[in-house]
């Protein structure tokens, strides 16, 4: 069996590790902690870049290996990997950060579009937040708020994609009520908001499209 990474004593993370990737080419292994993220070399495991991210939520790389995409606190940041060290795109994304921890970033099938989803509390209501941003770009393609008034609080499932990244899924179970749960569909390139499906006489742990 073939050792992927020596071992090299006094490099890399502080603290705990919460997501480790592979690019799809081998050539790139991406590490997170809570505040920072680690760009590696596989072939001899040295250091490429140290990079900030502070409430660190989700990073990954697209599948054709050419980006490397972070999602912390209240940004998105697509790094080219061509030249990691210098070209990047960031585009703001309008969570608050106390709410960080709460959020979710799930990828298409084919990692071209990203969604990130969140709860926020606005004037006495739970406020569900989704956006779909093109991943190479980091451009905004379509946003929805989902208000539950007189509601308490909530939990998502992650968003689920459609096989042909046109269809977004996902199931709101609410937390004072146990036996409550929506899901809604959402034809993400249509200005018609998301669909509601069905109300679910108990919490709804995963959800899937068909082939």
């Amino acid at each position: 069996m073939k050792t992927v990474f020596p071992e090299i004593n006094g490099l890399g993370h502080d603290c705990y590790v919460h997501a480790l990737k592979v690019s799809p080419d081998g050539r790139w292994l991406a590490s997170a902690d809570e505040d920072s993220v680690i760009l590696w070399r596989t072939d001899d495991g040295s250091i490429v870049k140290d990079w900030n991210a502070p409430f660190f939520i989700e990073l990954g790389f697209t599948s054709e290996s050419r980006h490397l995409v972070i999602f912390c606190s209240d940004r998105l940041v697509v790094r080219d990997m061509e030249d990691p060290c210098m070209c990047e795109s960031v585009t703001r994304v309008p969570l608050r950060r106390e709410d960080s921890t709460g959020n979710t970033c799930v990828w298409s099938p084919d990692r071209t579009l990203c969604a990130l989803s969140g709860w926020g509390a606005h004037s006495n209501r739970n406020v569900f937040h989704i956006r779909i941003y093109i991943t190479e770009t980091a451009k905004a393609l379509s946003c929805y708020q989902l208000c539950s008034s007189g509601r308490g609080p909530a939990w998502s499932l992650c968003p689920t994609f459609s096989h042909d990244n046109r269809w977004l899924l996902f199931t709101c179970n609410y937390t004072e009520y146990a036996s409550e749960s929506v899901s809604w569909i959402w034809d993400i390139y249509s200005t018609a908001p998301p669909r509601k499906l069905m109300n679910h006489g108990t919490a709804v742990w995963r959800s899937i499209f068909n082939p």
